[in-house]
């Protein structure tokens, strides 16, 4: 499993909070794959390989992209870029590379938007708590002849 962490196959944070290396560990010989997958259920984890499936399309995607563009998109005037509400900081990230750059950081494919973001039909904002240190991805979709909703 550690191997397969190694690979990008699995998380290693995924294995840790599973207890499966310790399982793992306690287990004579080789354990095979529904022996496995048997422990997995029984500890209430699902695998859901739309999810598996879905970061694998990713990985790929952003490994095959050898260079992010820098060219800022051209958002309409009224978009606020960045600012700050109750200790929460917001920033418009106006790049692919920014997409990108974030979509490592918070392990997800926000980066995937960029041609929704070079059209103006989606706003992408990384959000950080300025006292507890917490980060999250905010994504904005319009809605047509209305203001802004979230995603």
């Amino acid at each position: 499993m550690d191997n397969m962490a190694k690979k990008g196959i699995v998380k290693q944070e995924e294995l840790d909070w599973t207890g499966v290396n310790d399982w793992l560990k306690e287990q004579k010989g080789t354990v095979d794959k529904n022996t496995l997958l048997e422990k997995l259920q029984e500890n209430n984890i699902k695998v859901d390989e739309i999810v598996e499936f879905h970061d694998y399309v990713v990985r790929l995607a952003v490994e095959a992209k050898e260079e992010w563009s820098t060219v800022p998109y051209n958002f309409s005037e009224e978009v606020i870029h960045n600012f700050e509400q109750n200790g929460v900081v917001f920033k418009l990230l106006t790049s692919e590379k920014e997409l990108s750059i974030e979509g490592k950081k918070m392990h997800h494919c926000v980066e995937m938007y960029h041609n929704q973001c070079a059209a103006g039909r989606y706003l992408v904002y990384h959000i950080t708590h300025k006292l507890i240190g917490k980060e999250a991805t905010l994504g904005l979709v319009p809605e047509i002849y209305r203001d802004w909703e979230t995603s």
